[in-house]
């Protein structure tokens, strides 16, 4: 995804007409990095963590625990999400 989805200063003016305090920050930010960069462009990384930042409801969320393995039983120095809540024994 990181140069298959781009954002351009026209789409700011769009995003600038919500008027939240979220997308007012948004705005500010990429402004600031497109001037800093001399482009009227540049690309989104991760668009669907924007689009969620705006707007929650385009995902359904669940509450998760993240853990670290380090120990090396298993999966060493990967990221393991689980269910919040252990399952019923």
């Amino acid at each position: 995804m990181t140069l298959k989805v781009y954002i351009e200063r026209k789409d700011l003016n769009k995003i600038s007409m919500v008027g939240s305090p979220l997308t007012d920050a948004i705005v500010l930010m990429v402004e600031e990095y497109l001037s800093i960069v001399n482009r009227d462009y540049t690309w989104l990384h991760d668009p669907l963590a924007l689009a969620v930042s705006i707007d929650p409801s385009l995902v359904k969320m669940m509450d998760i625990r993240i853990l670290v393995e380090t120990r090396g039983e298993y999966t060493t120095g990967q990221t393991v999400a689980l269910p919040a809540k252990p399952f019923a024994s």
